[in-house]
């Protein structure tokens, strides 16, 4: 009786926590999101404020609006960034063996969701329309 009893209260304590931590993502994920959104920030800035970045993309852009602070990038030595700009925005996308993990468009505030046709997993490749659509002009 006291065995039976001692097995429900693991799994009334032990259950709870399991399932919570099955919806979260895990603290290298979070820890990742939250600097893409520094690195994004500093894109943002060179698109939008600096103007002389047109035509830079990828690693360039990112050199580029990291040239202040290096550091920025250190957090994805083994992953790879992708930027992409169109008018005053710009999307970053991180990748892994060609696949996407996070992406952060430059005009919110946080990391985002990739919509539906850059799911995680989709391949690592940014459509300048996908920027127009995540960040319409407010002219």
């Amino acid at each position: 009786m006291k065995t039976l009893r001692n097995i429900i209260l693991a799994f009334v304590v032990l259950l709870p926590g399991y399932s919570c931590a099955q919806g979260t993502p895990d603290r290298d994920t979070q820890n990742m999101a939250s600097a893409l959104t520094k690195v994004a920030s500093a894109v943002e800035s060179t698109v939008h404020v600096k103007k002389h970045a047109g035509t830079l993309k990828d690693m360039d852009l990112l050199k580029k609006a990291t040239e202040h602070d290096p550091s920025l990038l250190a957090p994805f030595g083994e992953y790879e960034l992708k930027a992409e700009q169109n008018g005053n925005h710009a999307i970053v996308v991180v990748c892994q063996g060609g696949k996407i993990l996070l992406m952060d468009a430059t005009c919110t505030r946080k990391a985002d969701q990739p919509p539906p046709e850059l799911e995680p997993g989709s391949r690592c490749i940014i459509a300048p329309q996908l920027i127009d659509r995540l960040c319409p002009s407010r002219q």
